[in-house]
């Protein structure tokens, strides 16, 4: 390639293109300018004519926007709310605190508590039942 003969070190294809289709387009904007009216945006390699009114007044709209923006936040702190359940239950009047009819009522049994007894008494030494105040039964 021409630029081995040059003396620039191997470099692959895609790398070469590239820096041609770069230079081209610089060299476009060069001797092409952009129009008049075009709103020009930062110093970029394809705009080297930066817009610096318009610059400034995108900054001055982003720090203005910023600065409303932290006034409304702080002006809208509000102290944290205790939870009142009071005022909850005034809002929302259909709330049943009653069990619902025909529920299943959770009933305890004494078997578990039986069966160890049986098997204490039938002999079975392995078992040890303790009473309320710690005495083996």
């Amino acid at each position: 390639m021409l630029a081995h003969l040059i003396g620039f070190p191997p470099v692959s294809h895609n790398v070469s293109t590239i820096m041609v289709v770069y230079a081209y387009v610089e060299t476009f904007y060069d001797v092409n300018p952009p129009p008049q009216g075009w709103q020009g945006g930062a110093y970029t390699p394809f705009n080297r004519r930066p817009n610096h009114t318009q610059l400034s007044q995108w900054a001055g709209g982003a720090l203005q926007w910023s600065r409303t923006n932290l006034q409304q936040a702080l002006a809208n702190e509000r102290p944290p709310r205790t939870y009142d359940h009071r005022k909850w239950r005034q809002a929302n009047p259909v709330i049943r605190d009653t069990i619902p009819p025909n529920t299943p009522r959770y009933t305890p049994r004494a078997e578990a508590f039986s069966e160890i007894l049986e098997a204490s008494e039938e002999g079975e030494e392995d078992l040890v039942v303790v009473d309320d105040e710690g005495k083996e039964v």
